[in-house]
């Protein structure tokens, strides 16, 4: 028999940025004020939220950046597509807001 789903666990940071940003929203607040949102990169023509797994990996793979001395985040500044290491490890992208309709 399948097993029930797990309650969302991991640190308060991994919960907040997981359920914010697979949400309606798309989006922290933080990212919500300045009208950003993060989204699944999989070349959809209707740009979908990512689950909330994909969105805790993603939360996961950012705090390895801050272990590397934040080099993950400076990558954006040399990569051709502009993202950060945790984009690129999750496929995903932070878009403005108006790109999304």
């Amino acid at each position: 028999s399948p097993s029930p789903p797990s309650p969302p666990s991991g640190p308060p940071w991994g919960m907040y940025f997981s359920f914010g940003e697979s949400g309606a929203a798309r989006a922290t607040l933080g990212k919500w004020s300045i009208g950003i949102v993060v989204m699944k990169d999989d070349g959809l023509p209707i740009p979908m939220p990512m689950s909330r797994d994909l969105a805790f990996k993603r939360s996961a793979s950012a705090f390895l950046s801050v272990l590397t001395l934040f080099i993950g985040f400076l990558s954006c500044l040399w990569r051709e597509d502009r993202k950060a290491m945790h984009d690129a490890m999750t496929k995903t992208k932070v878009v403005w807001q108006p790109e999304t309709t």
